[in-house]
Order: C-alpha cells, then sequence, then structure tokens
C-alpha cells in the first residue's frame, strides 16, 4: 500500500499540472483579448495590467511577444499629470484632496506626476483654504501636464491713500486738457 500512495501523488501532481497549465494559458488568452478591448476604450491604465499579464513567459511564445509589443505602445500612449495647488497668497499647498471622476486621486500633492487615462476628466481640490472643481481634457502620451490651481481668495491689500496728481492729460479730441487729483483722468469728447 505504501508503493500506491507514491504514485497516486504523482498522478495527482501530474493532473494538478496540467490544469494549472491550462489555467494559465486560459488567462493569458482572456488578457490578450482584453487588453485590446481596454486599449480600444480608452482605459489605457487596465489595458497596461492585463499586457503585463500576457507578456509573462509562462504564456505561449507569440502571444507573449505580441503582448510585449503593445504593452510598450500603450505605455507610450499613457498621459501624465502633475497637480498642483496655491492658496490665495501664492504659496505652495500639499496637503490638498483630489479626486478625478469621483474617485480618489492622491491626498497629498508632492510634485511627482501622476498616470491617468486619457480624456474629459473632472478633477476636484479639496483643502483647507478651499474647493475647486475643474473640468479638463488629459492628452493622450502627452506626459507631466500640469494642472495648477488657486484655493481660496487672494488677501485683501489695503487701499493706499490716493496722491494728487496735477499733470495733464490731453483729451481724446484733441483740442482740450483735463486736469486730474486722483491719478485717473475722464475724457469725454467736446463739441
Amino acid at each position: 500500500m505504501r508503493i500506491g500512495m507514491p504514485l497516486a501523488w504523482a498522478a495527482a501532481l501530474s493532473l494538478f499540472g496540467s490544469t494549472a497549465l491550462a489555467d494559465e494559458k486560459q488567462v493569458c488568452a482572456d488578457a490578450y483579448e482584453t487588453s485590446q478591448s481596454l486599449r480600444d476604450d480608452g482605459k489605457l491604465l487596465k489595458s497596461r495590467e492585463q499586457l503585463r499579464l500576457c507578456a509573462r513567459a509562462e504564456c505561449p511564445d507569440a502571444v507573449a511577444k505580441t503582448c510585449a509589443e503593445w504593452l510598450t505602445e500603450v505605455e507610450q500612449r499613457i498621459p501624465s499629470i502633475v497637480l498642483s495647488a496655491k492658496n490665495g497668497s501664492g504659496v505652495d499647498q500639499i496637503d490638498v484632496r483630489v479626486t478625478m471622476d469621483g474617485a480618489d486621486l492622491t491626498s497629498k500633492l508632492e510634485g511627482r506626476a501622476v498616470e491617468v487615462d486619457p480624456g474629459v476628466h473632472t478633477f476636484v481640490f479639496e483643502g483647507t483654504d478651499g474647493r475647486f472643481e475643474q473640468q479638463c481634457v488629459v492628452r493622450q502620451g502627452a506626459k507631466d501636464q500640469a494642472l495648477a490651481v488657486t484655493l481660496g481668495k487672494p488677501p485683501v491689500q489695503p487701499l493706499a491713500e490716493p496722491q494728487p496728481n496735477t499733470e495733464s492729460v490731453p483729451s481724446s479730441s484733441g483740442g482740450a486738457s483735463m486736469k486730474s487729483d486722483n491719478g485717473s483722468a475722464y475724457c469725454r469728447a467736446c463739441r
């Protein structure tokens, strides 16, 4: 009976091995097909994931070679954006939550490129100084596209006391001139 056990284990392992190999080939075939549909729909990030699956050495040579070529092409098409935000005073903001099309993209702005799918997207920036929503087009293949926003309003600057201005300002009619005492001139055509 002890002799029969190793044979049973060997048969089971052989059967498992061929089943695993068939499963692996199916994974490759599915990834090959899915990657093309995703690529054609502009879902390049998900297409890249599938292409990485079917470009593995475990896949049949022809499939792996084709997937590797497509992977290079898709990676070149994937755009990236660099997000930044300033407050109303022009100071860089770091702790800013950004969503793209309702999904979290980042919670901290560090000046690094973020890969996204190409197309029209709605970005929402939320920080301590406010919220800003912007719809923009991310161009396929364009790397490091800047998306910069200002959160909040600039600080109110106190108005400086107007200085008297007594210089002559020619009129638009060419004949008369007016004197201005507040730095701005108002000219009306003379008849």
